[in-house]
């Protein structure tokens, strides 16, 4: 039972996290043994931490340093590898718009200036190249196709798990590899090969749109109306937690609406 346990532990943290069921029979169970009989284990160590393909990466730097409208989309793969420092890094050397899943907030800081989720339709329908990074084009993403996406979209994905690399959309380079492995080899290379796009037309653009919607909403966001509406008492939930709150949303427009105005400041929040 020890080793058996152990195992599992180990494949519960390996690779992409996840569960992992193990079974024992009415007689294991009922049984007592003598505990000098019991042989425990070490325990696991950490999970190991692969590195993608330094070609890839290279090649990844290429595209983006074609792309015209570029976008980052951080998901859970990040989040569960801890990859904060490496993603907040390369977000602020590359200077590309991003946008996070639900798992993702608070990744990188949802003030940062690079942060687009306030035009999160307008980002995903024009971007041309999308830097997914431990993400996946499922129904949290409109699965990555038209017209939620441009036709000929560029995808840039970092995943730990082989079989997610061009689910849905074809990978124009996919990386496979642990995310905060694979960013810092991003952001070493970016020493020798610097892409840089910053203050863009691209990135203006989703701005002006953000400030749309924000002053669409704002009025939901105040109203007095009763019963009260989602906005509102999302804003009454925004402005009484700290940062260091814990969010757990769910429900169709409960946690939709909840993206919008409830903010996660810190990974794994």
């Amino acid at each position: 039972i020890p080793q058996s346990i152990n195992t599992a532990v180990r494949y519960a943290m390996s690779g992409r996290p996840g569960a992992v069921y193990v079974d024992l029979p009415a007689e294991i169970i009922n049984a007592a043994v003598e505990r000098e009989d019991i042989h425990f284990p070490t325990a696991v160590g950490d999970p190991p931490r692969p590195q993608g393909d330094p070609h890839a990466i290279e090649a990844a730097l290429r595209v983006l340093r074609t792309a015209e409208r570029p976008l980052v989309i951080i998901g859970k793969g990040a989040a569960w590898s801890r990859a904060e420092e490496e993603l907040r890094e390369f977000v602020d050397k590359v200077q590309i718009p991003f946008l996070t899943s639900p798992m993702g907030m608070g990744m990188v800081r949802p003030d940062h200036p690079m942060c687009v989720a306030g035009a999160r339709s307008q980002a995903l329908r024009n971007a041309d190249v999308v830097v997914l990074i431990g993400a996946r084009f499922n129904w949290i993403f409109h699965f990555g196709l038209p017209p939620r996406f441009a036709r000929g979209l560029k995808v840039i994905q970092i995943d730990i798990t082989a079989e997610e690399i061009g689910r849905n959309v074809p990978a124009t380079v996919g990386i496979v590899g642990d995310a905060k492995m694979v960013l810092a080899q991003f952001n070493e290379a970016w020493t020798d090969n610097p892409v840089k796009h910053g203050e863009t037309d691209w990135i203006r653009s989703l701005r002006e749109y953000a400030l749309k919607n924000q002053t669409t909403i704002q009025p939901m966001l105040d109203s007095d109306a009763v019963p009260m509406g989602y906005y509102r008492m999302h804003r009454e939930v925004r402005d009484y937690i700290s940062e260091d709150t814990i969010v757990v949303a769910d429900g169709a427009s409960t946690m939709d609406i909840s993206r919008q105005v409830v903010y996660s400041y810190k990974p794994r929040h």
